[in-house]
């Protein structure tokens, strides 16, 4: 059977979150769209694995995936568990320029940091913009900043310095954060919860 090509499977990703980023569909069309995506890319199509890692942290399966004739879900596979490392941590094409063009990062093991997924377009302040997810989960978050990790509204742990050192000194992380800043700014500017005069200022680097 025949798949959607990388060139159409990643316009169709990114002209889907337009779509939702610019209010012309919800967020329920978007996850439908995301299931539909997946199910039209090869196993090794880097827009259908992207579409795959969000339905899987969204935890939203609605039962429709689109199967072919003469094909069962048993039959194809999706490289959704695959460990991260640096240089594969962000969901981004390499013919692409990388701003704006990725969704989640997911932290490199060199940080310490890998069960911690940060969402891109994510509407949700506290307790950081952004923030991390641990396992893609709703609950807990990690404020990158200070390391602190949240159940609620509740500080539990603290990551190691060491770590959250190593994930500022990452420079896609750095790249990934102006993004999420930016949209922030630009959806949410009645915003006033910054913790320094200008948000894009980021931790330097040691």
């Amino acid at each position: 059977m025949k798949y959607l090509t990388r060139d159409a499977a990643r316009l169709f990703l990114n002209s889907s979150r337009n779509a939702y980023l610019f209010g012309l569909i919800s967020w329920s069309q978007l996850m439908d769209r995301f299931v539909a995506l997946r199910g039209m890319c090869s196993p090794a199509n880097p827009a259908g694995i992207t579409a795959g890692r969000i339905l899987q942290i969204e935890e939203w399966e609605n039962g429709d995936e689109w199967q072919y004739e003469g094909e069962s879900p048993s039959n194809r596979t999706h490289d959704e568990n695959k460990p991260s490392s640096f240089g594969s941590t962000l969901d981004y094409f390499s013919d692409e320029d990388e701003d704006g063009a990725f969704l989640c990062f997911f932290a490199g093991t060199h940080t310490g940091l890998s069960n911690w997924e940060f969402h891109q377009y994510d509407d949700d302040f506290f307790p950081s913009i952004p923030h991390g997810h641990w396992n893609g989960r709703k609950q807990p978050k990690l404020d990158p900043y200070q390391g602190w990790v949240y159940q609620g509204s509740k500080q539990q742990r603290r990551e190691p310095k060491k770590n959250i050192i190593t994930l500022w000194n990452d420079r896609q992380f750095r790249q990934f954060t102006q993004v999420a800043i930016d949209y922030y700014l630009t959806h949410h500017p009645n915003y006033d919860g910054w913790r320094v005069p200008n948000p894009r200022h980021l931790p330097r680097r040691r």
